[in-house]
């Protein structure tokens, strides 16, 4: 078996699990037309689509499930649009946090496909502020606490370290600049 047919036989099973759908209901449809509507098919539009793939030819089946993607503004597959394949190495503990982070921004998000997932998952990280962003229009007061309780977790030497390198930092230009 070819590695794209056992990638798309995958997302068909993980399709029918998670719109819970009985293998009795779609066992009488050809494995390319499931691929087809693997995209769409949740719990909501099971009925639909298994109704549709049970139907049409695999070629209007790709033409409708691209009329519904493009009607409710999903990426639409088998677009002009390259995909480059990247691979990444994870030690156990790692892969298991990126796994959980892509199956929770694919539930939040509507999308079964991991790949436009982690794109979510990088596009929120680049669009999320800095910490230093994060502090400007915030009050002196609750500046000056939020420092207090991180310098509260370190040790005794690393905070005096910490306090001592921002006592002599050259704030001059800065302090001018708010005045």
């Amino acid at each position: 078996m070819k590695r794209s047919k056992a990638r798309a036989l995958i997302q068909i099973y993980n399709a029918i699990v998670e719109s819970g759908v009985a293998w009795a209901q779609v066992h009488d449809i050809g494995w390319t037309k499931l691929r087809a509507i693997a995209r769409v098919l949740d719990k909501e539009s099971e009925h639909h689509w298994i109704a549709v793939a049970s139907n049409h030819s695999k070629k209007e089946i790709i033409e409708l499930v691209k009329q519904h993607l493009t009607a409710s503004g999903g990426a639409v597959a088998g677009s002009s649009t390259a995909t480059r394949v990247r691979s990444f190495n994870f030690q156990e503990v790692l892969a298991e946090t990126v796994t959980e982070a892509i199956e929770k921004m694919k539930k939040s998000s509507n999308t079964m496909d991991d790949s436009v997932a982690l794109a979510y998952i990088c596009q929120e990280y680049i669009e999320s502020p800095t910490l230093q962003q994060r502090f400007v229009g915030l009050e002196p007061d609750v500046v000056a606490k939020t420092f207090s309780d991180v310098l509260n977790n370190f040790d005794g030497q690393t905070a005096l370290t910490i306090v001592h390198s921002m006592s002599t930092m050259d704030t001059h230009g800065i302090l001018i600049g708010n005045d």
